[in-house]
Order: structure tokens, then sequence, then C-alpha cells
């Protein structure tokens, strides 16, 4: 009996988890487009921060940086290294908490997208960061430091501060009454 008492709600629901659903996999596994877009805010972030002249390479998610200079470098943006498999799962876990708890699917959705964002973000940083590390130390002791060591420790703040923003953002309780933008 879905659309029996509350059953267009129900419905509403579960279309609007499938809908979270198909785009987490979409990001997770059509990722292309989502790490040129990382690639392209590292680009970016690392000219400013290198002082440098960057060239994003639109569709294989690369970016270079100290063109026309001797230390002239790049980095690729891959699979492994993309926020998308970090964004993705929060998209699934906001899938779940539609379809089971009584929250406004509205600000579920806010809660998403800025979760999703956070991770993006914080990902273009830490990208940029060794591409500064590179540039600053080197490819062997810059790569290395701000990846394996550094890297490691702002892609797992990031996560955590990503499922942080979905769940005080998603979750919280408002004081009754206060219908909210997001209904």
């Amino acid at each position: 009996m879905l659309f029996a008492a509350g059953g267009v709600s129900t419905l509403r629901r579960i279309v609007t988890a499938a809908a979270l659903v198909g785009l987490a996999a979409l990001v997770m596994l059509g990722n292309g487009g989502f790490r040129d877009l990382e690639a392209q805010g590292a680009s970016y972030l690392t000219q400013r921060l290198t002082g440098t002249d960057t060239l994003f390479w639109e569709g294989h998610q690369v970016f270079v940086w100290s063109l026309g200079t001797p230390q002239a470098r790049g980095l690729f943006v891959t699979p492994d290294c993309s926020a998308a498999f970090i964004a993705g799962p929060l998209l699934l876990v906001a899938a779940v908490v539609c379809v089971g708890r009584r929250l406004r699917l509205g600000r579920i959705l806010y809660a998403s997208a800025l979760a999703a964002t956070v991770v993006v973000v914080v990902n273009i940083g830490r990208i940029s960061m060794i591409a500064w590390a590179i540039h600053e130390w080197g490819p062997r002791t810059g790569f290395w430091w701000s990846h394996v060591v550094a890297g490691s420790i702002v892609t797992l703040a990031g996560a955590v501060l990503g499922l942080w923003v979905l769940v005080w953002t998603g979750f919280r309780q408002e004081p009754v009454g206060d219908g909210g933008a997001l209904g």
C-alpha cells in the first residue's frame, strides 16, 4: 500500500533515494568529468600558490605548472586520488537516510550537496598542496611527503569533515514551528 497514508511522501523518498544512488554511481564510476573539475581547480589554486603559469588539459585530468621553465611539472588526477570515492559514499549514506529516517528531503539534499562540496574543495587543496611541495622541494621529496604523508592526513580529515557536515546539517533538529526554506 504505497499510496496509503503518507504514500506519496514514501514514493517521493524512494525516488529521491534512487536519484542519490544513481548520482553516487555516476560520480564513482564515470568520474572522468569529476576528476577534470578537480584538476582544473587544482591548476587554478596551484598558479596562486607557486606564482607560476599553469595549464589545465581538459578531458585528460592533467594540469601542469612552472610552464616555460626547466622546473615544469604536471600531475594526473587518477581515480584513486579523486574525491569521487569519498563523495560517492556520502551520497549513498544520504540515500539510506532518505528512506530510513523521517527527515525533510530538502535538508538531506542540501546537506548532501554541502558535504560533497566540502570533500571536493579539500581534495583540490590537497592536490594543490602536492603540486606546491613538488615545486618547492622537488619531485622525490616533495611528492613523497605531500602525497603519502600529509596527503593521506588531509584526505582522512576531508572525509571526516564531509561526513560531519552531512550529519550536522542533515540531522539537526529545528525548533517546533520553524518551517524553514528547505521543506
